[in-house]
């Protein structure tokens, strides 16, 4: 990979992006449809539709940004520089101005995806605030490194912008802002790492908690707690992925690194959209399409008879309002009685004696 020229590893980047984006799409149109025409006017919905318009606009941009990169350098020298051209000067400093742009928009991303994890961990753990406080403080560390990050990038153009033509930046100034940079790269990855993997783990394990004595029909919402530990897992791997190749480049001009670099930028730019679509996709379909849990809620309603618990799994709520079709969702829940658990079916609980569980 160290053999291929600015050029090459341009279309490289420039695939893994179009690539990414076209499945991205096809994701996002599909989650729209089910949105818009398989759910009922609600609150949710209203929620789910800008959540996912919002982070397929920003993957929308850098997929653009991306395509502008490379198609504004095709006149570069082999190894990416200027050559001394003036004209190609002004290119570099396009392809740097893109860079800042486009980092600006990664906390803004990382925060509407981040954050609907959490909501949807807060919401399944009967809405504890505990639950969430370590996740909440460490969203709030990504986005700030997100934003210090642009801030030292936008610095750094800003010097490259008034440095005279054959002159080179100053050497100090510019190993302090790679190594803010690295600083903040490493930071801002870590945090949202921890995220993704504490609320897919949490997520999962509820899920797993509250469908453990389901019988043969826990499979359906098992299946869900491991799609959602995959995606937590993937999407965790590319950002250390992200922090190592993202410090590396920095510091170093090896081509295998600035390689390394814009791929998986590139994937974790859109991953980040790609997977919340995916889950907002299930939550939209609901049972009719797919045997994955459409919404997750949590109401806890718990009475306790004669040292007894009495409570009902709701994995699937239609709304109030809604005329029976066949995409309503059937509603299942456990009864314990004589240390026993009798599964049933019922459309209706009592508020006193039921925990419903909707993922959201």
């Amino acid at each position: 990979m160290s053999s291929l020229n600015w050029n090459q590893q341009s279309m490289v980047i420039l695939l893994v992006s179009t690539y990414l984006y076209g499945a991205y799409t096809m994701i996002f149109g599909t989650c729209l449809y089910a949105l818009i025409f398989r759910q009922k006017a609600s609150p949710l919905r209203l929620k789910l539709l800008m959540v996912t318009v919002a982070l397929y606009l920003l993957s929308t941009a850098q997929a653009a940004i991306t395509f502008w990169q490379d198609f504004v350098t095709t006149d570069l020298e082999p190894d990416g520089s200027d050559g001394g051209d003036p004209a190609l000067k002004h290119v570099n400093l396009q392809f740097a101005l893109g860079s800042v742009i486009g980092d600006m928009l990664v906390p803004f991303a990382n925060l509407i995806a981040d954050g609907l994890l959490i909501w949807r961990c807060y919401v399944l753990w009967d809405r504890r605030p505990s639950i969430v406080v370590v996740p909440t403080i460490l969203l709030l560390a990504t986005t700030a490194c997100g934003f210090a990050f642009a801030a030292f990038d936008i610095k750094a153009y800003s010097i490259r912008l008034v440095t005279p033509l054959g002159t080179v930046e100053p050497a100090s100034e510019r190993a302090k802002l790679a190594t803010q940079e690295n600083a903040t790269i490493v930071a801002m990855s870590a945090a949202s790492c921890v995220t993704n993997v504490l609320m897919s783990g949490l997520i999962a394990f509820r899920i797993w908690k509250l469908t453990r004595n389901m019988g043969e029909r826990k499979r359906r919402y098992l299946r869900l707690a491991w799609l959602l530990l995959e995606t937590g897992a993937l999407y965790s791997m590319c950002l250390v992925l992200y922090a190592v190749f993202g410090g590396l480049n920095v510091t170093s001009t090896m081509g295998s690194i600035t390689l390394g670099n814009g791929v998986v930028t590139n994937i974790s730019q859109q991953l980040v959209g790609i997977i919340p679509t995916v889950i907002i996709l299930l939550v939209a379909l609901g049972k009719t399409v797919s045997d994955q849990t459409a919404e997750y809620s949590v109401k806890v309603h718990q009475n306790f008879r004669k040292g007894d618990q009495l409570s009902t799994i709701q994995f699937a709520r239609q709304p109030s309002g809604v005329q029976t079709s066949d995409a309503t969702c059937e509603v299942h829940s456990i009864e314990p009685r004589d240390r026993s658990d009798t599964l049933k079916s019922s459309d209706q609980g009592d508020p006193d004696k039921v925990r419903d569980v909707e993922a959201c």
